[in-house]
């Protein structure tokens, strides 16, 4: 939710915003157990 709200307040459409969550999300629960995702990890999922 946080990612998919900064995105919109940084002009992301919708449709972008919801991308940009699931890429957080996806590198996220690739790790095991309580983790948190640095914000080079969701960018570096683009590549």
């Amino acid at each position: 939710m946080a990612l998919f709200t900064v995105g919109l307040v940084y002009g992301a459409t919708p449709i972008e915003a919801m991308e940009i969550a699931n890429h957080g999300t996806a590198a996220l629960v690739s790790k095991l157990g309580t983790a948190t995702v640095t914000a080079n990890e969701p960018i570096a999922s683009f590549r």
